[in-house]
């Protein structure tokens, strides 16, 4: 296997999990949003702000092209990096994509002091209610889901690293 791909909403835990699932494999880790931050020096919410949404994602896609054509990589998707057909194609090309699910009500939690809140303007649940509706379908093309809600960081971690080693059910 070349990389391993984390989707998912905002809050899901993908670069927490991402972190650890690294050190488990020693493999390295990038957040694709990190990336962005450092490559074009601006934050999320500066190149939103700025630029917007549509110009995030064709940065994003841009080295998107780069990282995927690494091996040995656990990458940290946005959450609306699916929306491009492309990079669906070329996730599931260069490696496996793993869905990381939770319910909205538990994302809302896990963000009350997320760098991303100036993404949710108003009612935060109906904002990610109306981001996962948008999103399910392609989220769904994930080679596995894993729930997260009930299960700590470490045991999502480890629950990837046997699916994808020992090719097998893992059960929680």
């Amino acid at each position: 296997m070349r990389n391993i791909y984390l989707v998912g909403m905002v809050g899901v835990g993908k670069s927490t999990i991402g972190k650890l699932l690294s050190e488990k494999l020693e493999w390295g880790f990038i957040d694709m949003d990190e990336m962005v931050e450092t490559i074009y020096n601006l934050t999320i919410e500066e190149i939103f702000n700025s630029y917007g949404e549509t110009a995030f994602h064709e940065m994003e896609n841009k080295i998107l092209l780069e990282v995927s054509q690494g091996n040995q990589q656990i990458i940290a998707c946005s959450e609306g990096m699916l929306k491009n057909p492309k990079n669906l194609s070329l996730l599931k090309v260069t490696g496996r994509l793993f869905w990381l699910e939770a319910p909205v009500e538990t994302l809302v939690n896990r963000i009350k002091d997320s760098k991303y809140l100036f993404l949710l303007t108003d009612d935060h649940t109906k904002i990610l209610q109306e981001w996962l509706t948008k999103r399910k379908d392609l989220y769904q093309l994930s080679d596995v889901i894993i729930p997260t809600a009930e299960y700590s960081p470490d045991q999502v971690a480890a629950a990837i690293r046997k699916i994808a080693f020992d090719s097998g059910k893992y059960q929680f």
